[in-house]
Order: structure tokens, then C-alpha cells, then sequence
């Protein structure tokens, strides 16, 4: 996907704030367990935290579809019960 930076965004700034929002979701997503429902609540604390921090950075749209896209694989192996 490509990556559109806001207007003034210093580049290592984007890469800085994708990677760490990257990597803060291979953690929650490795090392989590429990049920359903907290996985669902700590994936919108990620989200959400994520959203903020990249929202300096680059479009609102890209915002919209690198994060706040629900991707059910990463709640209860795929099931929303």
C-alpha cells in the first residue's frame, strides 16, 4: 500500500510512527489471550492509540484503512460470537 504523508511530514517521522504501530500490534496480537471480548476491547486501545499518533502523519484515509479496519483473524481465531 501506498503511503501518503501529510503536507510538512519529515518522512523518518511517518517510518517512525508506522513501524512503532506496527510493532505495537505483532505484540498485542502474539501475546494476548483471553477471550473474544478483551481482545476486541485491546484491539480498540490499539487502534485508537495508533489512529492518534498517525493522524499527524499521514491521510485520513490511510489512517482508515491501515487501522481502524476491524480484522476479525485477530479476535477469537475469526469468530465474533
Amino acid at each position: 500500500m501506498l503511503i501518503t504523508p501529510r503536507p510538512g511530514a519529515d518522512p523518518r517521522n511517518v517510518l517512525q510512527a508506522l513501524g512503532g504501530a506496527q510493532l505495537k500490534a505483532e505484540n498485542l496480537r502474539g501475546s494476548y489471550r483471553g477471550s473474544a471480548y478483551t481482545q476486541l476491547l485491546a484491539y480498540l486501545e490499539w487502534a485508537t492509540d495508533a489512529a492518534g499518533v498517525l493522524r499527524h502523519q499521514v491521510r485520513d484515509a490511510d489512517i482508515d484503512h491501515l487501522v481502524l479496519t476491524l480484522n476479525r483473524s485477530w479476535i477469537g481465531g475469526g469468530s465474533m460470537r
